[in-house]
């Protein structure tokens, strides 16, 4: 099979003479277009072609063969036609895709098809009768057995999901949390493997987990389970997590979890009475954080709430001793922050690459929030309160997570009109 490139040398123009595209040689082509008369892409096509970015499909074709675009890791965006109906095993394993929709005629997806590593962004035809993204979801499900088989850092997963199959959200190393919903009775093996999870809450129904399905987070340090009697799981399915995990199980129960088999090899384990994951702080004078958390307390909190005064060397023992750790909540509505010795001023770089904080609720008193605050944090909500009036630069820089800002109405300098999910400067509309 010959290649044709168009006038844009980065095009990749592939033939169908016969309406088939049964293998491709490696080409140095960043993009590629299949014209109207190709219905199926064979096994392996593009499995060479390195430098690919963007895979373009025209109407008409069908079928996307085992391994066509394997291991492309360059390959970040495609868009499958409407025509299609099959994509075989691992068709798009090991790319970096960051949006996937899949079109309403697709009625076949084979095991391992796509990965879960950059995307951030799942949705499905609501016309699909074998697959949905039910409620926003950002997760591929198999509808009729209610198992989701692909996820993203943005997933939410629902309730009615009973099982998450396999590799559904292996290398997806920004997702730092995750809700399993009430109805889950099943993971299977390496679902999550290789995430960035740092607090896991395995609910009562899970009755089986598979091998490696956990392996690899090595930052998962808190791990409970609902279960009154521990589940079936397998040999390696926790294995090279964090060494000082904790194992948290419902009142009663530790003695069974301790004589389960592969439960029994967690280092600690709690009952849910012994545990404690919220603390209320209240810091005075400031800098005084410190003396009221030891490290080994600071590392296990994931919701922590602050009153009292806060200032620089706060926050550093916050990165410091919590950046690693289970925080994903901090509520300071009832503090001061001071930056040097100006009050109403949250510093710059307060909270920056702490992965695992999702939600930081602002000091109602606060004026300032300097620059780079949240850089390359966890962030996936927050609320300007209506008392700030500049806001610096770079505040949210590389916050891939970030999918809700607002501003409390009242502010006169800032607004979020119309629900827009962004910060508008008032006067100036920018």
């Amino acid at each position: 099979l010959h290649s044709f490139p168009t006038r844009r040398s980065s095009d990749l123009l592939v033939p169908g003479h016969d309406g088939s595209v049964a293998a491709h040689a490696e080409d140095p082509s960043a993009r590629a277009r299949f014209p109207g008369t190709v219905t199926s892409i064979g096994n392996n096509a593009f499995a060479r072609c390195t430098q690919l970015t963007e895979a373009v499909f025209s109407e008409g074709v069908t079928t996307i063969g085992m391994r066509a675009f394997y291991g492309l890791q360059s390959l970040t965006s495609i868009k499958l036609p409407e025509s299609l109906t099959d994509i075989e095993t691992r068709g798009f394993d090991g790319c970096a895709l960051v949006t996937l929709h899949i079109p309403r005629n697709v009625k076949y997806i084979g095991p391992y098809t796509f990965a879960a590593r950059a995307l951030k962004s799942i949705t499905v035809d609501s016309g699909n009768s074998v697959y949905d993204s039910r409620n926003n979801c950002n997760c591929l499900i198999e509808t009729a057995s209610n198992t989701l088989i692909l996820g993203c850092q943005a997933s939410q997963i629902p309730e009615g999901v009973v099982a998450i199959g396999e590799e559904a959200f292996e290398l997806c190393r920004e997702l730092t949390s995750i809700v399993l919903p009430q109805s889950l009775e099943r993971i299977d093996m390496m679902a999550f493997q290789r995430c960035g999870l740092r607090v896991l809450e395995i609910p009562a129904g899970v009755t089986t987990i598979g091998d490696y399905a956990f392996a690899y987070n090595n930052r998962l340090r808190t791990v409970k389970v609902k279960s009154q009697t521990p589940p079936n799981i397998a040999n390696w399915t926790f294995n090279q997590i964090s060494d000082n995990a904790k194992l948290i199980v419902p009142a009663g129960t530790k003695e069974q979890y301790m004589s389960a088999n592969v439960w029994k090899q967690f280092p600690v384990v709690l009952e849910d009475t012994e545990y404690q994951s919220k603390r209320t702080l209240t810091v005075m004078p400031a800098g005084s954080l410190s003396t009221l958390l030891t490290a080994d307390e600071a590392i296990d909190i994931e919701e922590l709430t602050l009153k009292g005064e806060l200032n620089n060397d706060d926050f550093m023992f916050i990165r410091e001793s919590m950046g690693e750790g289970a925080l994903r909540i901090i509520d300071m509505t009832d503090a001061r922050v001071i930056d040097g010795t100006t009050y109403d001023v949250l510093c710059e770089g307060a909270f920056v690459l702490m992965g695992s904080l999702e939600e930081v609720r602002l000091p109602r008193t606060l004026k300032s929030i300097s620059r780079s605050i949240f850089t390359s944090s966890g962030l996936k909500s927050i609320v300007i309160p209506k008392s700030v009036t500049s806001i610096g630069t770079d505040v949210f820089y590389q916050c891939g997570s970030l999918s809700s800002i607002s501003v409390e109405p009242g502010n006169p300098f800032f607004d979020s009109r119309g629900d827009c999910n962004a910060i508008i400067e008032t006067e100036t509309n920018d």
